[in-house]
């Protein structure tokens, strides 16, 4: 009996240590890191992880789960295997988590930024459809990004010669070279990349260089409480349109557009762009990681061209700029079938759209939830 209770103590005491390390409310210092650096410059902060949830039951079973919040009341979570890094930058709380889902998981104040199970769908959608619309872009914007999978996308196109990357938080940046290789690794030895770090929206409204043929911004959803808001107000899209060439593309992602969520942000971001340019296109694509359908706004200086409904001819224009014959086929997600798809949205989201009203601007925030 006594020889019983001490193997039983001793199990306790070594499940104990394994649920202090994922703890939640521990420091770093007990999270298993994988990069001597970046653990080296962790030790010292604190860990605050809202977004991370413990649970044991009768120390039989311990899981960690990440939960992301739609609306109240409304969630889902996936399981967590490991926590990779976890660290609060001058701006914002950033993790990097793995799952057996979705892989390699980048979090931003909690939110989930990108899978690298499923960020080709995100990352192709924003990018080829204004890339193949421009007839020849040469210079090209990027808001946002940071963890370089839309400026990887962006340099397939063999006319781009400058890409200009700009992301507020260089700790994004460094974080995706370490642990989000397959996201940046391809844009690290670009010659035609160049990378500024800092505010997308000062950038634009102080640039007084050649236009830009595309501008895509790839911002972190408007909330109150992140900087990257004033990237959705009229004021900022009317200075995309002067830094524009004659025809310019701007696509903005447009947050999520599911039944129960197109009405916080979506439409209001595409009537504000509608105020803003003479052609506005929204289209969607569904991202499992999100889970919700998800919204994004192409804006024309002037006009789509003829053949934005054509799919074999988009086919045609993607195997001319990706390099090939078969330039298309380089692709996971997008094509000339997928760009119909995309544009065709249901009846109660074209409804929304023209109902819509609202104008995002400085005097006027709308916020995501």
């Amino acid at each position: 009996s006594s020889l019983a209770s001490l193997v039983m103590a001793s199990l306790l005491t070594s499940i104990d240590s394994i649920i202090q390390k994922f703890d939640t409310s521990a420091t770093p210092a007990s999270i298993a890191y994988h990069d001597d650096h970046l653990q080296e410059d962790c030790k010292t902060q604190p860990q605050t992880s809202s977004d991370i949830e413990t649970t044991q039951s009768d120390h039989h079973h311990l899981s960690i789960s990440c939960k992301q919040t739609q609306l109240p009341g409304w969630s889902f979570s996936f399981d967590v295997a490991n926590i990779l890094y976890s660290k609060r930058s001058q701006l914002q709380d950033i993790k990097v988590l793995e799952s057996n889902i979705f892989k390699r998981v980048l979090l931003i104040d909690g939110q989930i930024q990108s899978s690298t199970r499923d960020e080709f769908i995100y990352h192709e959608a924003l990018t080829h459809p204004a890339m193949t619309c421009h007839p020849h872009p040469q210079n090209v914007f990027i808001g946002g990004g940071g963890e370089g999978a839309t400026a990887r996308e962006v340099l397939k196109h063999s006319s781009v010669q400058q890409l200009v990357s700009c992301d507020i938080d260089n700790s994004v940046i460094e974080v995706s070279k370490a642990y989000l290789p397959s996201m940046f690794a391809a844009c690290t030895d670009d010659a035609r990349m160049k990378l500024h770090i800092g505010d997308a929206a000062k950038f634009m409204y102080e640039y007084r260089g050649p236009a830009f043929d595309v501008i895509i911004m790839d911002i972190v959803d408007p909330s109150d409480a992140g900087p990257g808001i004033v990237c959705y107000f009229r004021e900022f899209f009317e200075c995309c349109k002067r830094n524009l060439s004659s025809n310019g593309v701007l696509v903005v992602q447009s947050t999520a557009c599911s039944l129960l969520l197109y009405h916080e942000c979506f439409t209001v971001i595409v009537n504000t762009l509608k105020n803003v340019f003479p052609d506005v296109v929204p289209y969607t694509a569904y991202v499992p990681s999100f889970y919700a359908q998800w919204g994004f706004t192409m804006a024309f200086k002037q006009a789509q061209p003829k053949w934005f409904k054509n799919a074999a001819e988009i086919d045609r224009r993607l195997d001319r700029k990706l390099g090939g014959t078969n330039g298309a086929e380089t692709l996971r997600f997008y094509d000339g079938e997928t760009h119909m798809q995309m544009v065709h949205l249901p009846k109660f989201l074209r409804k929304a759209i023209e109902k819509e009203t609202r104008v995002m601007s400085k005097k006027t925030p709308y916020y995501q939830y």
